[in-house]
């Protein structure tokens, strides 16, 4: 049972590091309309 819990963590931790490093990508964009739409499509 324990096992499931820490799967279950590790994945979400992977999910929310991934997001987190494609939205601070998507920050670097200079053009304001473009990288609200990169940042929203991302939190999709």
């Amino acid at each position: 049972m324990e096992e499931i819990k820490e799967i279950k963590n590790n994945s979400c931790e992977l999910v929310i590091k991934n997001h987190m490093i494609w939205s601070m990508g998507a920050g670097f964009i200079p053009i304001p309309l473009l990288d609200f739409a990169a940042v929203s499509y991302i939190q999709l």
